[in-house]
């Protein structure tokens, strides 16, 4: 047993050793998202960028930046914002897919993202930004590819409509 839990806990350690925390002013906001790189990037490279869900933060999908990662593309996870709920008690995580003006600009931090992607790393290949969404993620993948699409090559929604 102890051995299967120092696997894990290993498991665990060289993910986020790999992910590189990165934080930004985004219209006047600190906002954070994650980097995996793959190991050869000696070419040039495709770079994902992937929306978690409602609710959710962006460390929920280190299995599928891993994964991504592994087939040679740079996984960029950014955290969306926090806001009261629609009950008016507790908060919740989600994207700003409609622009509410009371809510972050999110159009304009996945922008700056990108800015900040292709200044600090050489090697990505600006013809291939690719988003993938899950559920609100997904509506905000809608919103980049409409916004963005002089920057986004491709994007899909999972279940996101």
């Amino acid at each position: 047993m102890i051995s299967f839990n120092l696997l894990f806990i290993t498991f665990l350690l060289s993910d986020f050793q790999f992910a590189q925390e990165v934080e930004i002013v985004s219209d006047g906001n600190e906002r954070s998202f994650r980097i995996n790189l793959p190991n050869e990037t000696s070419d040039s490279v495709p770079m994902m960028i992937i929306l978690h869900g409602v609710g959710e933060t962006s460390a929920a999908w280190y299995g599928v930046a891993s994964y991504v990662t592994n087939q040679g593309l740079i996984a960029v996870r950014p955290e969306s914002g926090t806001f009261p709920n629609n009950s008016g008690v507790g908060n919740v995580k989600l994207w700003n897919a409609i622009l509410d003006s009371t809510r972050f600009d999110d159009v304009q931090f996945i922008s700056d993202i990108i800015d900040y992607m292709l200044t600090n790393y050489d090697f990505i290949d600006h013809n291939k930004i690719y988003v993938l969404g899950s559920s609100n993620g997904g509506y905000m993948a809608y919103r980049l590819s409409c916004d963005l699409a002089y920057r986004i090559t491709a994007f899909t929604s999972v279940i996101g409509n």
